[in-house]
């Protein structure tokens, strides 16, 4: 198995508003990744600088580089989720719910992580937490988040997210 992981740090893409959360989300993947034998992680700028010779052709998007649909969005969303909540998600998918970032970490203005959620609707500011992540939630709502959790109560956790998303 090959796996390069290619991150855009062009001009363009350094100041989209999504970039820092790509960036962490990169990282995030990289850390699986980097113990397998044929792992590589590469940046645009690296590549246009001839860092990675071996790589010279990875400079350029391949022609059908779109962002995902919302359905593959949840589709990756639920790869990486804890089976769990594998039920609650579908539900909220079918509802119309965006798709959520799995594993997102709460940092502070150094970039220092002060706490993770399992699930993160980032743009509603909405936290899921699960297990020991639930010690935690203190820190999310002293950051204007809203949390909740998932036991046994996987529809008490579904009102609140549909709640908070405007969704009915």
């Amino acid at each position: 198995m090959l796996a390069i992981l290619h991150l855009r740090d062009d001009d363009a893409s350094c100041h989209h508003a999504d970039y820092r959360p790509a960036w962490n989300g990169a990282l995030r993947l990289f850390n699986l990744l980097q113990f397998l034998p044929n792992a590589w992680w590469i940046t645009q700028q690296g590549v246009q600088g001839g860092r990675y010779p071996e790589f010279a052709t990875a400079g350029q998007p391949p022609p059908d580089d779109r962002p995902p649909t919302e359905s593959t969005a949840w589709d990756m969303a639920m790869e990486l989720a804890v089976e769990a909540l594998h039920g609650a998600m579908q539900q909220w998918a079918a509802n119309g719910l965006p798709a959520p970032e799995v594993g997102f970490e709460l940092a502070d203005e150094a970039g220092r992580v002060l706490a993770e959620a399992e699930l993160a609707w980032t743009k509603h500011r909405v936290a899921l937490l699960q297990g020991e992540q639930a010690e935690k939630a203190a820190l999310f709502e002293q950051a204007g988040w809203q949390v909740c959790s998932v036991g046994d109560d996987s529809e008490g956790a579904e009102r609140i997210i549909n709640s908070v998303l405007g969704q009915p």
